[in-house]
């Protein structure tokens, strides 16, 4: 499997950055084992250990999407955004209909740039993921076309200032952006009011 430039450096990333919840984990099991360490004070301990279980399983399952995804780019035929949107508006309104935001999507009949379909719809994916998680709640999130310096794509915009780049946002970002780099393209964030632009070349 070949896997391109930006997303072998972002998986490279991902990897090391593993070793710092690992050394804390680390850490902490040998003190809860410790002879001088009573049952209270290693119950203090506990919730460090699981905030980096679950930072080993979030860095884990990007790289795994890396993976997945690449190793299926250059089989998927490409598509357009608008179809890839159409594909998976369904299952976004449902999550946004749960947390009371609405969804607007102004595309009209315009197709917007091609991309794999496999790596446009991850990236459409973790953008999307980003936004919500970022967006109030009875927020709004805006999806529409946009043409920035010869480029094309979509503009994602939250509808509120927040920050896209805490938490698990923050590795969903890196990874559309490594993806986008993969076809030519480039994510561009903006925090006031929050946006993310998804912009590829002329095809």
């Amino acid at each position: 499997m070949t896997i391109s430039a930006p997303v072998a450096k972002l998986t490279s990333e991902l990897l090391h950055a593993m070793g710092q919840p690992l050394t804390i984990l680390q850490t902490c099991r040998l003190l809860t084992g410790a002879p001088q360490v009573d049952a209270e004070r290693a119950m203090i301990l506990l919730p460090e250990m699981a905030d980096q279980v679950e930072r080993i399983t979030e860095l884990y399952r990007g790289v795994r999407s890396l993976f997945e995804v690449e190793s299926d780019a250059m089989r998927c035929e490409r598509q357009s955004l608008k179809a890839l949107v159409d594909r998976l508006e369904p299952e976004w309104r449902r999550r946004a209909s749960r947390r009371d935001v609405l969804l607007s999507l102004e595309l009209g009949g315009d197709e917007g740039p091609w991309i794999h379909a496999g790596r446009g719809e991850e990236v459409l994916a973790c953008v999307f993921d980003a936004v919500l998680a970022s967006v109030s709640v009875r927020g709004r999130i805006q999806i529409s076309w946009i043409c920035e310096g010869g480029n094309r794509g979509l503009a994602v915009k939250g509808g509120s200032i927040g920050d896209l780049t805490v938490a698990a946002g923050g590795l969903n970002l890196r990874i559309a952006e490594a993806l986008l780099r993969a076809e030519g393209g480039h994510l561009v964030c903006e925090n006031e009011p929050m946006r993310v632009r998804l912009e590829l070349p002329p095809t």
